[in-house]
């Protein structure tokens, strides 16, 4: 196949590292990959890796052309830029575009002339959920979110979720296209974590309020006392609430603030846990989650989103899940008890440990290319 991905763009996240390991992952199966960072170019260095193969080509187009018809420009010069745009698609002899984010989705319903398989990752709800973000964020705000909505699956092919609060955008729809949760897959870590206490406590995530970094810092600040040893490593995108947290919490020893991690299977291993107290709204299935189990380090963490579902196994759990609605002080209290826990109790700490691999062989990236290859073949033969 010849196939077409297309992403708002790569900067750091859970839907655009998917992105590449799924590009990755189709191209190691023989078919060819255009991938499109459709408004704008990030580069990327641990993205550029992942799509460093002779099947995976960068598609660009004339960026005048997505800046026309995002604009507020004419009818005729909409027109006439869609008419050059799927003509330059053509000349490529793609068959098909698989979209990732609300926006991408949006964009290839209005303007390409291809099949279309559409894979959620959290914008959608995240969007229902609080208006406020769409306005602030998104770059169709000036039309209501449930028309845009509609528009997309009336054009869709397919539509693809990784959770199952994705499909919380199914309920308001006027249609539902055909859909199947299709889990994000990676490669098995080569890098793994074989302590049997813990010694380094680490989080990794992108650095706003919201993935729970203020309680980490807080719990840490209160088990240090107990435990003088202990270690705390962050790896996180720079922002300016970080820069904040790490004036607030300079006082403090044992803390490495690791920015623009390059390497996230290597900063894994190099822990002993992974605390991710998140309350992110459009958390679905969070892509560190994913690579701490695959590291075989366990996981304390919310219920939001798919990943209790995640951290399962048929052992038990690969860490402990805390509820994503608890308030501010009985988060920190979860965060320091369960912690506390596993340094009293290694033994209860190594019980967990072992149910990494197993949770983690339900993410695994051939099982994941090939639902999507079996996925796109059917939409495919269907639009012949």
């Amino acid at each position: 196949m010849k196939l077409l991905l297309a992403i708002n763009s790569l900067e750091t996240g859970g839907a655009e590292t998917f992105f590449c390991h799924l590009a990755r992952g189709l191209a190691e199966a023989g078919h060819t990959v255009y991938y499109w960072q459709l408004f704008y170019v990030v580069r990327n260095p641990t993205y550029e890796s992942i799509l460093a193969h002779p099947n995976i080509i960068p598609f660009s187009p004339p960026i005048n052309h997505v800046k026309l018809l995002v604009d507020n420009t004419s009818f005729l010069k909409k027109w006439w830029t869609k008419f050059r745009l799927n003509r330059f698609i053509r000349r490529h002899e793609i068959q098909l575009v698989n979209t990732h984010l609300f926006e991408t989705d949006y964009f290839a319903s209005q303007y390409l002339n291809l099949p279309q398989v559409v894979s959620m990752h959290g914008s959608y709800e995240m969007y229902l959920n609080n208006l406020a973000i769409f306005d602030q964020d998104c770059i169709y705000r000036d039309y209501p979110i449930n028309q845009l909505i509609n528009h997309v699956f009336s054009k869709a092919n397919y539509i693809i979720t990784a959770a199952q609060k994705n499909e919380l955008a199914f309920s308001g729809a006027l249609k539902i296209p055909d859909n199947s949760k299709v889990y994000y897959g990676r490669p098995a870590s080569p890098k793994v974590n074989d302590s049997t206490s813990i010694q380094r406590i680490g989080m990794l995530a992108r650095g706003i309020e919201s993935k729970g970094w203020r309680h980490v810092l807080m719990a840490y600040n209160e088990l240090v006392l107990d435990y003088p040893k202990l270690e705390l490593v962050l790896g996180y995108t720079p922002s300016d609430f970080m820069n904040e947290l790490k004036i607030e919490f300079q006082h403090l020893e044992g803390i490495q603030w690791r920015e623009h991690v390059l390497d996230p299977m290597g900063f894994f291993s190099e822990i002993d846990v992974c605390v991710f107290p998140t309350q992110y709204p459009a958390e679905s299935l969070p892509n560190v989650v994913i690579e701490s189990l695959a590291c075989h380090v366990p996981v304390l963490t919310t219920n939001i989103g798919e990943i209790e579902t995640m951290i399962s196994s048929d052992e038990g759990l690969a860490g402990h899940c805390l509820s994503h609605s608890l308030n501010s002080a009985d988060l920190l209290a979860g965060i320091v008890g369960q912690l506390r826990a596993w340094l009293v109790n290694p033994d209860e700490y190594v019980q967990v440990k072992r149910c990494c691999k197993p949770a983690f062989s339900k993410f695994d990236l051939e099982q994941s290319t090939s639902n999507y290859e079996r996925i796109f073949n059917a939409v495919i033969d269907r639009h012949a």
